[in-house]
């Protein structure tokens, strides 16, 4: 992850990490899109990664997917290096070597002490200043080597999808009624004014389907069920109304990431320290997923 995005609430993503529940789409969409985008990775993996004790360099590596799969993928024993600006911890097999650098920033000042034969990262570089990054692989990459970069996309399902959610968690927040109600049902539950709590989430649902379809409703619903029936001590209105701000936060970095992806993509086509070998867009069922670019040094420089 990186600094200029994620300086503002780094504890969010670390919280996120550490949740093992990634994904960027709900449910069968989600599994769909990762299927399509290990199986992106696994093609990269076959293509360029078959010499033996390879260096590779995973930036604002989260959970470490796209080092698991490489490290699944490869014939050969590798030594991997994995860095995030998150609290992040994961495993690899044995027959590699993993340095794993937790707690990671990257700016115009960082600098690791070894080059790399592979540059890689999914869903991750667009976080980071486009001239922060370009800089830092241009300063770790081999000559030789080869950068993989998955990002995200203005126009993508994964962008429309967390505006929605977004904004159908500004909708929550922000009704007055549901927070008079939350203080009223702290204060003294009664079962009226928990069905007229959830009668107003089933109209801000009309509005925007999302409310029902980001868990928001259902936490809401099963946590007063609980207090009901006696499993919990006192309602959890702060807490689900924390998880779910920290989720919103994610988002819409997630949405300026797609914004700032734009930028350095342009930025890697025109610069003559790079060439571009592949540049496509990820799609399912004929909707953008991501755009996945590879490149290497050029050769003139």
């Amino acid at each position: 992850m990186a600094p200029f995005l994620l300086e503002k609430a780094l504890e969010h993503w670390t919280d996120y990490w550490c949740s093992k529940e990634i994904g960027c789409l709900p449910g069968k969409a989600n599994e769909e899109l990762n299927n399509l985008i290990n199986s992106q990775w696994k093609l990269f993996g076959t293509r360029f990664c078959e010499s033996d004790g390879l260096a590779i360099l995973d930036l604002a590596c989260g959970s470490g997917m796209v080092s698991h799969i490489l490290a699944d993928t490869l014939k050969y024993e590798a030594y991997f290096n994995c860095l995030d600006a998150g609290k992040v911890s994961f495993s690899l097999p044995q027959k590699h070597k993993l340095n794993l650098l937790s707690e990671f920033t990257i700016n115009e000042k960082s600098q690791l002490e070894k080059k790399f034969d592979l540059i890689v990262s999914n869903f991750g570089a667009e976080y980071i200043k486009e001239n922060d990054i370009i800089e830092f692989i241009s300063n770790h990459i081999n000559s030789d080597g080869y950068i993989a970069l998955n990002l995200h996309h203005e126009q993508s399902i994964i962008t429309e999808k967390s505006k929605q959610v977004s904004n159908a968690i500004s909708a929550w927040t922000s009704n007055q009624r549901l927070q008079n109600l939350e203080n009223k049902l702290n204060f003294n539950f009664s079962v009226a004014d928990a069905k007229s709590y959830i009668d107003i989430l089933l109209q801000l649902n009309i509005q925007n389907a999302e409310v029902a379809n980001s868990g928001l409703a259902s936490d809401i619903v099963n946590m007063m069920s609980r207090y009901q029936k006696g499993s919990l001590d006192k309602l959890e209105f702060d807490s689900i109304r924390n998880t779910y701000i920290n989720y919103q936060n994610r988002l819409n970095q997630q949405i300026e990431s797609a914004t700032n992806a734009a930028r350095l993509v342009s930025e890697i086509k025109i610069s003559p320290y790079f060439e571009v070998i592949t540049l496509e867009q990820l799609t399912i069922s004929g909707k953008n997923i991501s755009t996945f670019i590879i490149f290497k040094p050029a050769i003139n420089i």
